[in-house]
């Protein structure tokens, strides 16, 4: 996803024309605001939306928590590259494309180029090495159990993902410093703001060696190889623990809860190498490429377009990864943001009784005592509980279910209380016989 092609094409007015003859003729503005704003634009929008989800659920989740911290971490990065790019491309790219750069928009966008797409960058680089540690994090605890208790914790996650975020920011720190903003004086009464190259610009020797040998390298081939070495070596691991598995209980056990949630990060880390791939493989063939070619109306100008999109898409999708694959996600999701479905309706007497007996069900329940005891007290209890039934009680039926056996004795009115059965008229006595019980 090239930022700085995107906006310093729109600075330069290189795209409110249209395409030369040699292009297809093609409405260059129109579409430009249907993918920039309108599609990228709302992915964007819809992605951080389902960031925060994702980073509200994973706080919830304390089963794994080096990992949900980790999941955390890339949320949260996919987030800032999503509003960095909502601002670039929707709002600097495609706006200002369909509807003209004049003075205010063209000191906008000098603004961005100058200030906002460095963000971009530091952004989409933190994002890039979060997956190469979520991978190493993951292999770690697939490949290597005995030392995953003492270097996958929480304390030494923390520190990589503060890492990672310190030297995305310090690598692309000199690109605020690659331009400038002077003040140029166009007329006797009026003045305008130009973005000119510095001493380590683009073009010059620190800028092609940053920009282009150091760049390939840190962001480019380097994560792409770890990751795909990585995710290989793990898809294995678990493919192996997965027979050896199924060959002990025949098929029979589901998989555990750490198998889960390494089979979600090997789907995060395929998705990543599957949406990313395209874009590297463009900023490759870019430095053998003509700048005429990356025009609107050209095939390279889409096939940009194209890996922008999926870069988009990577960082906006994880959300359905969780819910798909990852079932404690999708169980702590119902509970947080779904309401339970609402009890069934009763008529008046049901609902009165439903509620008799769940109001009875808690109340000190009886220890059934030995067969013996029960024998020599059954006549004694049976005397007691007929003697202090109230006439309106008499169809409480409960004796017979009571813990006293078949012969249905049963210990003092404590039967009536645990039981469906009893009529909703024996709550008076029965709370009675319980508080004296007690």
């Amino acid at each position: 996803m090239d930022l700085t092609q995107n906006v310093s094409s729109v600075v330069n007015f290189s795209l409110s024309v249209e395409p030369d003859g040699s292009a297809p003729a093609v409405n260059c503005q129109l579409y430009k605001f249907i993918f920039y704003t309108v599609v990228i634009g709302s992915l964007c929008i819809l992605g951080v939306t389902g960031n925060i989800v994702s980073i509200v659920v994973l706080r919830r989740d304390r089963t794994s928590q080096v990992a949900a911290f980790l999941l955390e971490a890339l949320a949260v990065s996919d987030s800032l590259v999503l509003v960095v790019s909502f601002f670039v491309l929707s709002v600097a790219y495609g706006l200002s494309s369909y509807f003209g750069a004049g003075l205010a928009t063209r000191t906008m966008l000098i603004y961005v180029r100058k200030y906002v797409t460095p963000l971009g960058y530091m952004t989409q680089n933190a994002t890039i090495w979060m997956t190469v540690l979520l991978a190493v994090n993951r292999y770690i605890a697939v490949c290597r159990p005995f030392s995953a208790a003492t270097m996958c914790t929480l304390r030494n996650a923390k520190l990589q993902v503060a890492g990672v975020a310190v030297l995305s920011v310090v690598f692309n720190t000199p690109r605020f410093f690659q331009y400038r903003i002077d003040v140029v004086q166009t007329s006797a009464n009026a003045t305008s703001l130009r973005l000119m190259a510095t001493a380590i610009g683009e073009q010059t020797l620190f800028g092609k060696i940053y920009t282009n040998a150091l760049y390939t390298l840190v962001v480019l081939l380097l994560p792409l190889l770890l990751l795909l070495g990585l995710n290989t070596r793990l898809m294995l691991t678990l493919r192996s623990a997965r027979r050896r598995r199924d060959k002990f209980v025949h098929g029979r056990c589901a998989a555990p809860d750490e198998a889960n949630i390494s089979l979600v990060m090997v789907i995060i880390i395929v998705a990543f190498l599957v949406f990313h791939t395209p874009d590297r493989l463009l900023q490759v063939a870019k430095e053998f490429s003509r700048p005429e070619q990356f025009r609107c109306g050209r095939l390279l100008y889409f096939t940009s377009g194209v890996c922008t999109l999926l870069i988009i898409l990577n960082s906006s999708t994880n959300f359905l990864i969780y819910y798909t694959w990852r079932r404690r996600f999708r169980k702590i999701f119902m509970l947080t943001f779904c309401r339970p479905p609402p009890p069934p309706r009763y008529g008046r007497h049901q609902a009165a009784k439903t509620d008799h007996q769940l109001a009875l069900l808690p109340y000190n329940p009886t220890v059934p005592s030995s067969h013996s005891s029960n024998h020599t007290s059954s006549h004694a209890s049976s005397s007691h509980a007929s003697s202090n039934h109230a006439p309106g009680n008499a169809s409480c039926q409960c004796a017979r279910n009571a813990p006293g056996g078949a012969s249905g004795q049963s210990h003092g009115h404590n039967h009536c209380c645990g039981f469906a059965k009893c009529s909703p008229t024996t709550q008076p006595d029965c709370h009675n016989v319980n508080r004296s019980l007690r």
